[in-house]
């Protein structure tokens, strides 16, 4: 489902005009793809533009392997591919002082970091982001590429140590308003999980072990899976018998995996007494070293 909303999006960012080109250009080359080529001939095919592009080609037959390489990255959902040439094209409009902020941003920029953010490739957007702030300078739309590009930026932000973290869930098997405001003074592992994933359930052991440990002296834990499916998360919970408070994170109302950006699980977040981060996802021996100095403390 991601996905597709992801490739929707991306389709409509690149616009029309890029569409018809690739399309012309896929046409007259030898390189076209149909809905019947294997997808290893399109990786091949993809494989060969790219090293056409990397090689001798002018900046002319650039445009053309680009929108080329576009339209078949997209028929093969290749998201690396697809940044590849979104990169490479960036970095031939900005050579073009007169070039409009509808192709360079909306039809270039834009699209490659919504993609690299949105795929969970948020070390490749980041680096992208900082090459575009960079290498745009002295361009006429700097100041205003800059802006977007730093905005963007910030709204794909991780979490980091210090920051506050408070919103209200519906837990899961009761129903029970769960607001993180109520639990001020304590400190509060929250861990994002998933049923599919082995780290998930290695957690849950160290996450036992702590709870066993520390939950008298303070230390309560929430969990927020990931499935989409109520009868998984509860066939799960109920296999595992885990009893701490858990949250369905991929209903609408709730989706905090997404708002505070992370990519990836298991993610575990410890909060303060005050509501403040102050570990971000440790693991196994870690996550009970931390609870060791932080109880010791007491």
């Amino acid at each position: 489902m991601i996905k597709l909303i992801i490739f929707a999006s991306i389709s409509l960012l690149l616009g029309a005009s890029c569409s018809q080109a690739a399309s012309k250009a896929a046409t007259e080359s030898e390189t076209t793809v149909t809905e019947e080529s294997p997808k290893q001939d399109v990786a091949a095919q993809i494989k060969r533009i790219k090293e056409r592009i990397d090689g001798e080609a002018g900046n002319a037959e650039k445009r053309t392997l680009l929108n080329e390489g576009l339209q078949l990255a997209q028929k093969s959902k290749d998201l690396d591919s697809m940044l590849y040439f979104l990169r490479v094209r960036f970095d031939l409009l900005k050579l073009d002082p007169v070039v409009s902020k509808k192709i360079i941003y909306d039809r270039t920029i834009s699209p490659a970091l919504s993609l690299g953010y949105s795929s969970g490739r948020k070390h490749i957007a980041d680096k992208f982001a900082d090459h575009i702030l960079k290498d745009i300078e002295g361009h006429p739309l700097a100041e205003e590429i800059q802006s977007l590009v730093r905005a963007t930026k910030k709204k794909f932000k991780e979490p980091s140590i210090g920051d506050p973290v408070s919103f209200n869930f519906k837990e899961f098997s009761s129903g029970e308003e769960i607001r993180l405001k109520d639990y001020l003074g304590q400190y509060v592992l929250l861990n994002f999980w998933i049923s599919n994933c082995d780290q998930c359930l290695e957690q849950k052991k160290f996450i036992r072990q702590a709870l066993e440990l520390y939950k008298d002296k303070g230390l309560v834990v929430m969990g927020f899976s990931q499935d989409d499916s109520d009868e998984t998360i509860r066939a799960y919970l109920d296999k595992l018998h885990i009893d701490w408070p858990q949250c369905a994170d991929a209903k609408k109302e709730h989706n905090f995996a997404s708002k505070l950006n992370l990519y990836g699980v298991p993610y575990n977040i410890l909060l303060g007494p005050k509501g403040i981060i102050m570990a971000l996802n440790l693991r196994d021996e870690a996550l009970l070293e931390k609870f060791a100095e932080v109880f010791e403390e007491k």
